[in-house]
C-alpha cells in the first residue's frame, strides 16, 4: 500500500479510537491514544482535532497537569483548543491559569465566544471584579443575548458571591433562558431563604416550560425549612409523583430532607422505606434526621440495619461519621458517662440480637471519640475472642488511638497484624492513618516508606505525609512535597495548609510561610484561627514581632489565648536576647 493509503488508513483508525474513547472514557484508554498521537503525527488539522479531544478527556479525569502538557505541546491551536484548556482550568478552580490562558487567547487573535466566557465564569474561585469585566465583554460582543450559556454562568457567579440583587437582574434581563437558568435561580433563592420568591418562580416555571427536571425539584425543596412550609412541600411531593420523578434518588433525598426540616418524621420514615435506590446522601439524611428528633435511638437502629443491606464502603464511612457526630450526645454517650463504662459497653453489645462487625465498630469508635483508650483495645480483644473479623473501620479506630497516645510499639503491632491479615485488602483510609500514626510517633522513615509504596493517593495521603515531615523537623522536604502535590493536580484544603504552615513554623521558614499564607487566597480559602496561629507563631518565634503584631491587628476575628501566648513568648525571647547582649557588653 502507498504511503498516502497508509496515512488515510491511520487517520481512519485514529478517528475510530477517538470515537471509542468518547463512549468509554477511561484514563487507561486516553493515555495510549495520547501516546499514539505523539508517535505518529497526522496532518496539522487532524492533530489539532485529536489533541483537543485528548485535553477534554484528561479534564474529565481531573488530570489537569496532563491536559496542560498536551496543550503546551500542540503544534497548532484553534479556538476550541483554548476553550478546552480554559474550561479544564476553570472546572478545577485554577483561576489564574485560566485567566492567563484567556489573555493569551486574545493576544493570539482568537475572539472569545460563549463557551469561553461561560467556562471562565463557572470557575468556583472567579472574583467579582473579573466577572464584571467578562459581563461587559459579553454584552459588547452580543454573547449575553445570543443564548443562555453566559447569562446562566454569570447568574451562578453572582449567587456564589452573595450578590442576589445582581443575580436577579441578570435573570430578568436574559432574553433566552434555559431550564438550567430557571433551576439555578430557583435553587439560589431557596438556599438563601427567600422562600416566597422561590415558590413564585417555581410556579412560573411550571406554567411556562411545561417540563421540569430533578434539579427543579431539588431547588424549590431546598427553600422549605419549617412547619409553615409543610403544606406546600406536600404539594411539591404530589407533583413529583405525578411527573414521574419519585424514582430519582436526588429528588427522594430532597423530599426526605424537606420533611425532616419541617418536623414531619412520620413522612420521613415512610418515604425512606419507599425509596428504591439509596446513596450516601440518603443514609446520611435519614440518620441525621432521626438523631435530631425526639427519638434519637432510631438513628442507631437505622445505622445497624445498614449492615448486609449495602456494599458501598463510602456509604458506611459517611453514615458512621454522621452518626458518631451526634450519638455521643445521646444514645450511646450515656453508656460512657456512667461508672463501669467498659462493662456497660459489653452489656450494650450483648443486648443486640446478632452483634456483628458493624456493631463492634460503632462502640469501639465511640469509645475512641470519648477518650476511653484502654477500653478500645479491651473491646478489640473481646471482638477477636468472639471471632468477629475486624475490617478497615476497626483498624482505623485502633490506629487513631495509637496516634493520640503516641504508642509506637502498639501501632507497629497493629500494622503487623494488618500485614499478616493481608495488607493489600485494606483501603487508602487505613494506609493514610498509618502514615499519620508513624509520623506522630516519631518514626518518619516508616511514614515515607508507606507513602512511596502507595499507588493510589488522595489529598489526605499528601497531608498526612507533609504533617509527618513537618513535626519531625524536615520542613524543607515537607514544602517540596506540598509543591509536588500541587503540581500533580491535588488542590490543598484548609488542613493541608495547616500541615505545611506548621512545617514552616518548626523549620523557621519565615519567607516560605508568608508566601504560603498568601497563597491560600488563590484557592479561595479563608484562613481560620489555626492558620493565623501558625503564622503569628512563625513570625514571633523568629524575631519578626512587628510583622506578627500587624497580622494580629488585621485578623477578621479577635485573637484567642493561644495566639497571644505565642506573641508574648516571642516578646520574652527578644527581651532575653537583648538582656544577654547587654550583659556581654
Amino acid at each position: 500500500m502507498s504511503f498516502h493509503g497508509d496515512f488515510l488508513k491511520y487517520q481512519y483508525r485514529l478517528l475510530q479510537l477517538l470515537q471509542s474513547c468518547s463512549k468509554l472514557r477511561a484514563l487507561n484508554t486516553t493515555k495510549p491514544l495520547h501516546a499514539l498521537t505523539i508517535t505518529i503525527s497526522p496532518n496539522p488539522e487532524q492533530s489539532t482535532f485529536v489533541y483537543n479531544n485528548i485535553i477534554s478527556f484528561y479534564a474529565s479525569f481531573n488530570q489537569v497537569p496532563l491536559a496542560h502538557k498536551v496543550f503546551d505541546n500542540m503544534p497548532q491551536r484553534n479556538k476550541v483548543s483554548y476553550n478546552s484548556i480554559i474550561s479544564c482550568f476553570s472546572k478545577y478552580g485554577y483561576l489564574e491559569e485560566a485567566w492567563r490562558t484567556f489573555c493569551e487567547m486574545i493576544d493570539c487573535g482568537f475572539t472569545p465566544n460563549n463557551f469561553t466566557l461561560s467556562g471562565l465564569l463557572s470557575c468556583a474561585s472567579m472574583d467579582i471584579g473579573r466577572g464584571i469585566m467578562l459581563q461587559a465583554l459579553a454584552i459588547k460582543n452580543g454573547l449575553f443575548c445570543s443564548d443562555a450559556f453566559v447569562g446562566t454562568a454569570l447568574l451562578g457567579l453572582f449567587g456564589r458571591c452573595g450578590w442576589l440583587d445582581e443575580a436577579f437582574h441578570v435573570f430578568e434581563d436574559m432574553p433566552n433562558k434555559s431550564l438550567v437558568t430557571w433551576n439555578s435561580m430557583i435553587s439560589l433563592l431557596g438556599h438563601h431563604g427567600f422562600v416566597e420568591d422561590c415558590v413564585v418562580l417555581f410556579r412560573k416555571l411550571v406554567r411556562k416550560e411545561g417540563s421540569l427536571s430533578k434539579c427543579s425539584f431539588e431547588g424549590v425543596l431546598s427553600g422549605l425549612v419549617c412547619e409553615e412550609d409543610l403544606e406546600f412541600g406536600g404539594q411539591i411531593h404530589g407533583l413529583v409523583i405525578k411527573s414521574g420523578f419519585d424514582c430519582e434518588v436526588l429528588v427522594s433525598n430532597s423530599l426526605i430532607n424537606m420533611y425532616a426540616r419541617c418536623s414531619s418524621m412520620s413522612q420521613v420514615e415512610k418515604l425512606f422505606e419507599e425509596v428504591d435506590g439509596r446513596d450516601v446522601v440518603t443514609w446520611n439524611t435519614i440518620i441525621s434526621a432521626f438523631s435530631k428528633s425526639k427519638n434519637p435511638g432510631k438513628a442507631l437502629e437505622v445505622f445497624l440495619k445498614m449492615n448486609g443491606l449495602i456494599t458501598d464502603a463510602l456509604i458506611f464511612v459517611k453514615a458512621s461519621e454522621t452518626l458518631l457526630a451526634v450519638v455521643p450526645a445521646n444514645s450511646i454517650a450515656g453508656i460512657y458517662n456512667r461508672s463501669g463504662q467498659y462493662f456497660e459497653t459489653l452489656k450494650f453489645l450483648s443486648q443486640l440480637e446478632e452483634p456483628d462487625t458493624v456493631s463492634w465498630n460503632i462502640v469501639i469508635a465511640a469509645c475512641a471519640r470519648n477518650g476511653n483508650y484502654n477500653e478500645v483495645f479491651e473491646l478489640f480483644k473481646h471482638m477477636r475472642v468472639a471471632q468477629m473479623l475486624p475490617d478497615n473501620y476497626t483498624y482505623t479506630s485502633l490506629l487513631c488511638v495509637c496516634s493520640k497516645v503516641c504508642n509506637l510499639a502498639l501501632g507497629s503491632s497493629i500494622h503487623g497484624l494488618l500485614i499478616k491479615t493481608n495488607f493489600r485488602y485494606f483501603d487508602i483510609v487505613v494506609r493514610n492513618v498509618l502514615i499519620d500514626m508513624y509520623g506522630k510517633c516519631g518514626n518518619l522513615e516508616s511514614s515515607v516508606k508507606l507513602f512511596d509504596s502507595m499507588t493510589e493517593r488522595n489529598l489526605i495521603t499528601w497531608t498526612a505525609l507533609i504533617s509527618a515531615l513537618g513535626i519531625n523537623g524536615c520542613a524543607q522536604e515537607a514544602l517540596e512535597r506540598f509543591n509536588d502535590m500541587e503540581f500533580l493536580g491535588s488542590r490543598p484544603d484548609k488542613v493541608a495548609f495547616i500541615a505545611v504552615l506548621t512545617a514552616c513554623r518548626h523549620g523557621a521558614l519565615v519567607r516560605e510561610g508568608m508566601q504560603l499564607f498568601g497563597k491560600m487566597n488563590n484557592y479561595y480559602i479563608e484562613p481560620d484561627m489555626d492558620h493565623y496561629h501558625c503564622l503569628v507563631d512563625l513570625l514571633a518565634r523568629n524575631g519578626h514581632l512587628e510583622e506578627a503584631e500587624k497580622v494580629i491587628s488585621c485578623m477578621p476575628f479577635p485573637p484567642d489565648a493561644q495566639i497571644w501566648r505565642s506573641f508574648l513568648e516571642g516578646c520574652k525571647k527578644r527581651r532575653n536576647t537583648e538582656d544577654h547582649a547587654v550583659c556581654i557588653k
